[in-house]
């Protein structure tokens, strides 16, 4: 076994211990549960708490699970939440548009799948659950870089390549930075063609208690599909769907 595969694991055995002989740990107890040598035992813990991973209690110098670990879990418990109580809309928006329903997060220049209902399969290639596409190029990927401000999408995409997957497809930052603009006003987005060339979609945010996007909920259509009339009647139920979604976590008009 390398050693570096033997740090990973014992890193990850100290962690674990936490969890059952918890909540706080001195330098000494640790090596005892875990069979380590002493040496060992600090340099995880060192590299544990300088990640944050880890917290020390200066009076007792004792050890407890850090704020890390808790903005983990908490990120977690967020997406399960999340999943849980749009799983039911989603149902019915599926229900009234017809069309393939996805949520989605953010993960920094990606939109992550969390929840789909599809029933269009050529839909299916991008839209697995916990599928990852690059958010320039997807409606609720758009709808979710455009709660961000430029600063952060200056920061975001530094060195960024863009790739032209269509003639659609948005290859560089002012250019998305004036489409985010306009979404951010009418709190919608659209995608025609963008990343695959026979599908359309849009999307409308989702808010957490404190106001803040979160998520976005879109409806896939083949491209065929897409009209004027036709986003003017499906743009509603997104929104209704998405308030409703908002509500039930917390967020207050």
């Amino acid at each position: 076994m390398s050693e570096t595969l033997q740090s990973v694991q014992n890193t990850l055995q100290i962690l674990d211990l936490f969890a059952s002989n918890g909540p706080y740990l001195t330098l000494k107890e640790i090596g005892e549960h875990t069979g380590l040598h002493k040496s060992t035992v600090y340099r995880c813990v060192s590299i544990l708490e300088k990640s944050g991973y880890l917290e020390k209690d200066l009076a007792s110098h004792r050890y407890r699970l850090g704020l890390h670990v808790v903005h983990l879990a908490s990120s977690r418990i967020d997406a399960l939440e999340l999943q849980v109580e749009a799983k039911p809309l989603l149902l019915r928006l599926q229900a009234k548009t017809n069309c393939a329903v996805h949520l989605c997060i953010l993960d920094r220049t990606d939109v992550v799948y969390l929840l789909t209902i599809d029933n269009y399969s050529v839909l299916k290639s991008s839209m697995q659950v916990s599928k990852r596409n690059p958010a320039y190029c997807s409606s609720t990927g758009k709808c979710l870089l455009s709660s961000l401000s430029g600063d952060e999408l200056s920061r975001l995409y530094r060195n960024y390549q863009f790739i032209k997957y269509t003639d659609n497809t948005i290859t560089d930052l002012n250019t998305l930075k004036t489409q985010l603009a306009e979404i951010r006003n009418q709190s919608f987005a659209i995608n025609l063609g963008e990343m695959e060339e026979q599908t359309a979609s849009i999307a409308v945010p989702v808010l957490n208690y404190a106001g803040e996007t979160i998520a976005a909920i879109g409806v896939g259509m083949h491209r065929d599909r897409f009209s004027e009339s036709m986003a003017s009647i499906t743009i509603p139920y997104l929104k209704n769907t998405a308030d409703e979604l908002s509500k039930n976590l917390g967020y207050i008009k």
